[in-house]
């Protein structure tokens, strides 16, 4: 995702899986997993059970439920 994807989905209070490619991408990532906390990151090795369970982690799990709220959090500063 690039920088427009991330900041509509902040202003819109989304989570989101990442899967950085090129250009401002990585950085982008590493903003939104690590330092906001509302995107989960894969990287190109990943498998497809493993996007399954990290999205289904994301929508159901504890993980997504505190993402959720940091999302919203950013919505209202957004």
């Amino acid at each position: 995702m690039g920088w427009n994807s991330t900041v509509e989905s902040l202003s819109c209070g989304v989570p989101m899986v990442c899967w950085p490619f090129f250009a401002e991408q990585q950085t982008t990532c590493k903003f939104a997993c690590t330092e906001w906390g509302i995107r989960r990151g894969i990287d190109n090795n990943t498998k497809r059970d493993e996007v399954e369970n990290v999205v289904r982690e994301l929508m159901d799990g504890e993980i997504g439920k505190e993402m959720k709220r940091k999302a919203l959090k950013w919505k209202k500063k957004a």
